[in-house]
């Protein structure tokens, strides 16, 4: 039996929680898995295009000028370093969105 306030064990489990400790653990949402799962592809393929681009830059700068021609892709590392640095920052808030601060 059960005092006034307070609830059975049966009545807290939730169908699809699983409890770890006396934390709730609810897997999330499948939509927003895909939308992350997007958004990091979408990520890499610009950083991937991104640092070809620079490769084909490098590439053509020592076939055409030699070392000298390597001061241009060497500027092409800053706005990559800072995409990269701009893809976690929006993956791990994305992240923290879907998984609701826990």
């Amino acid at each position: 039996m059960t005092r006034v306030g307070q609830q059975t064990w049966a009545a807290l489990d939730v169908a699809g929680q699983r409890w770890v400790g006396r934390v709730p653990v609810v897997a999330p949402d499948p939509v927003q898995r895909r939308s992350l799962v997007r958004r990091t592809w979408a990520w890499r393929l610009l950083l991937a295009g991104w640092i070809a681009l620079t490769g084909l830059a490098a590439w053509l700068a020592w076939r055409w000028l030699g070392p000298v021609g390597l001061g241009c892709p060497l500027l092409m590392g800053g706005p990559l370093l800072g995409l990269w640095w701009c893809s976690l920052v929006d993956l791990r808030q994305q992240a923290d969105e879907m998984w609701g601060g826990r």
